[in-house]
C-alpha cells in the first residue's frame, strides 16, 4: 500500500517540475496589468496629490483660492496647520485644508463683476 503511494507521489513531483515555468508565464499578464495600472493611474494621482499639498502648505494671506465646493475666495490668515480664514466677498469663513482645491488661476475673485 505504501509503495503505491510513493509511486503516485513521485509521479506527481515529476509532472509538477516542468509546470513551474508555465505558472510564472501564466502570471506574467497579471503582473503586466498591475504595472500598467500603477504607472497610468496610481502614480499620476500621487504626484497630483503631492503637488496640491505643496500648494496648500505655501498659502499665505492674500492668496486667491478655489474651494472644493467651487467658491473662489481670498485667504485672510492662516490660523494653524489645518485651518485657514478665508474671505468670500464680505463674509469670512474658517475652512480646513481638505476643503481647498487649489490656487485660483483667474485674476479676479468675482469674475462676474466689472
Amino acid at each position: 500500500m505504501f509503495s503505491s503511494l510513493a509511486f503516485a507521489q513521485e509521479a506527481a513531483q515529476q509532472t509538477a517540475q516542468p509546470g513551474g515555468l508555465s505558472s510564472i508565464a501564466s502570471m506574467a499578464p497579471i503582473l503586466l496589468l498591475i504595472a500598467v495600472f500603477y504607472f497610468l493611474m496610481i502614480r499620476p494621482q500621487q504626484k497630483k496629490q503631492r503637488q496640491l499639498n505643496e500648494t496648500i502648505n505655501s498659502l499665505k494671506s492674500g492668496d486667491k483660492i478655489v474651494t472644493t465646493s467651487g467658491f473662489k475666495a481670498t485667504v485672510e490668515s492662516v490660523i494653524d496647520t489645518n485651518t485657514f480664514l478665508i474671505s468670500l466677498g464680505n463674509v469670512k469663513v474658517e475652512i480646513l485644508r481638505n476643503g481647498i482645491a487649489g490656487k485660483d488661476t483667474a485674476n479676479s475673485v468675482n469674475p462676474g463683476k466689472n
